[in-house]
C-alpha cells in the first residue's frame, strides 16, 4: 500500500512527509484533525453503509 501512496503523492506533485514517532506537538495535530472530521463531518449524518459515507465524500 505504501508504494501506491508514494505513486500517488509524486502524481500529485506532492511529498510524503513523515512525523516522528511519540512527537505530541505533531501528533497532536494529527488526532486533532482526526478528531475535528469525525465530530463535523464523518458522523453528523446517517449512512446506511461506509461505501455512501465514501461517495458523499
Amino acid at each position: 500500500m505504501l508504494a501506491n501512496w508514494g505513486f500517488a503523492c509524486n502524481r500529485l506533485g506532492q511529498r510524503h512527509i513523515r512525523t516522528k514517532p511519540y512527537a505530541p506537538k505533531t501528533n497532536g495535530k494529527a488526532d486533532r484533525f482526526i478528531q475535528t472530521a469525525i465530530r463535523e463531518w464523518a458522523y453528523t449524518r446517517t449512512y446506511q453503509t461506509s461505501d455512501q459515507r465514501a461517495a458523499h465524500l
